[in-house]
C-alpha cells in the first residue's frame, strides 16, 4: 500500500516538472499554480510564478503572489516570504489580498491565535465569494479557535462547513482530506478514538499525505490512545453528555446538515451556493 501511494505521489510531481511548466499558457500555469500549492509542491510553484511574470498581459501581482506563498514555506526563505505577502496584502486586488492575509495568519497561528484569527477575519472580508477563500478561512478560524478547547462546539463550527467541504473537495482533493483531518482530530480530543481513525483512514490512504506530515501525526496520535483505551471508557462520562457527544460525531461523520455553530452559517450558505452551481 505505501509503494502504491509513492509512486502516484511520484505522478502528482511529474505534472509538475520544468518542461511542463515551460510549455504551458498562462491558464494552465494558473491551474498548476493552484495545483502545487494543494500539495504543497514550493520548489514548482515558484518556477510557476516566474513562468508567469514574463508573460505579457499578466497582473505581475498573480505572479508575485504566487512567489510569496513559496517563498513563506520554503525553509531559510519566511522572512522575505512574509514581506511580499505583507506588501501585496496592502495594496492589491482584494481577492490576493485575501490570500495574503491567510498566508500570514497561518504564520501566526502557534505563537499569536488573535493575531490570526484577525488575519483571517480580514482574509474573510475582502473576497466574500470566492468558496475557496471561505473554506480556508472557515478551516483555520475553527482551527484556532480550538486551541481553547472547547471541542464540542469545534465539532459543531465542523459539520456547519462539511458541505462546503466536500464541494471544494470535489476541485482540490486534498483540501478535503485536510477537513478531514480537523475532524478526526476532535473526534480523538473527544475520545472517539475509533470514529476518527475511520474518519482519517482516507486520507492517510491518499498520495497527498506525503506532503501533509501532519496527517500521519494524526493517526500515530490516535493508534497510541486505540493502544491504551481504558477498559470502561463510558464511565468517564454522564449518560447525557454522551448521548449529545454521540449525535455530534454522527453529525460530521455522516454528514448532516443541521447547523448548530450559528457563526458559521454563512459559510454553510456558501456551500450551498456553489453546489448548486
Amino acid at each position: 500500500m505505501q509503494s502504491m501511494v509513492n509512486s502516484k505521489s511520484l505522478f502528482m510531481r511529474f505534472l509538475l516538472t520544468k518542461e511542463i511548466i515551460l510549455r504551458a499558457d498562462a491558464p494552465r500555469l494558473a491551474e498548476l499554480a493552484e495545483f502545487a500549492i494543494s500539495i504543497r509542491a514550493w520548489e514548482p510553484l515558484a518556477q510557476i510564478a516566474s513562468r508567469l511574470s514574463m508573460i505579457p498581459g499578466i497582473d505581475k501581482d498573480i505572479a508575485l503572489t504566487y512567489s510569496a506563498l513559496a517563498l513563506n514555506r520554503t525553509p531559510g526563505c519566511r522572512v522575505q516570504g512574509e514581506q511580499l505577502l505583507r506588501g501585496i496584502a496592502e495594496s492589491s486586488h482584494p481577492s490576493l489580498r485575501a490570500r495574503c492575509n491567510l498566508a500570514l495568519g497561518s504564520n501566526f497561528l502557534a505563537e499569536d491565535k488573535d493575531k490570526s484569527l484577525a488575519l483571517y477575519q480580514k482574509a474573510a472580508e475582502l473576497d466574500e465569494k470566492s468558496p475557496l477563500n471561505i473554506f480556508h478561512t472557515a478551516i483555520m478560524s475553527i482551527a484556532a479557535q480550538d486551541q481553547e478547547g472547547y471541542h464540542h462546539r469545534t465539532l459543531d463550527a465542523l459539520n456547519s462547513i462539511s458541505r462546503l467541504a466536500r464541494y471544494i473537495g470535489s476541485i482540490h482533493r486534498p483540501y478535503y482530506f485536510e477537513y478531514l483531518n480537523s475532524v478526526a482530530v476532535v473526534l480523538n480530543d473527544l475520545g472517539d478514538y475509533e470514529g476518527a481513525q475511520k474518519t482519517l483512514a482516507p486520507a492517510v490512504a491518499s498520495p497527498c499525505a506525503i506532503a501533509y506530515r501532519e496527517w500521519t501525526e494524526t493517526d500515530k496520535d490516535i493508534e497510541r490512545n486505540l493502544n491504551h483505551k481504558p477498559l470502561v471508557q463510558v464511565l468517564d462520562f454522564p449518560s447525557v453528555a454522551r448521548r449529545k457527544q454521540v449525535k455530534r460525531i454522527e453529525r460530521v461523520i455522516y454528514g448532516a446538515r443541521r447547523i448548530s455553530a450559528e457563526q458559521l452559517k454563512a459559510y454553510a450558505d456558501a456551500g450551498d451556493a456553489a453546489l448548486a452551481r
